[in-house]
């Protein structure tokens, strides 16, 4: 289900806040976009496929000393960390 909706997330490069704010959540409860007029989808579909191969096995190591940090615009970047 989740590769799923990456590859349907992955189709467009960006959902318009008009559109998002319309999606009902739980009952009547909406997203809030934070004043963003789009969401840019690449960073939501990285994220996604990395919790898909984190909950499979698969997910690269981070270099020592540092956490792996995704969904930035940028893309994948490296966080320092002391764990």
């Amino acid at each position: 289900m989740a590769e799923q909706a990456c590859a349907i997330l992955a189709s467009r490069e960006s959902i318009p806040a008009q559109e998002i704010i319309s999606w009902p959540i739980l009952e009547d409860e909406r997203i809030f976009p934070r004043g963003a007029t789009e969401v840019l989808t690449a960073p939501v579909v990285e994220l996604g496929q990395a919790m898909i191969a984190l909950v499979c096995g698969q997910l690269t190591p981070a270099p020592k000393g540092q956490i792996w940090l995704y969904g930035t615009p940028e893309g994948r970047q490296t966080l320092g960390w002391e764990g």
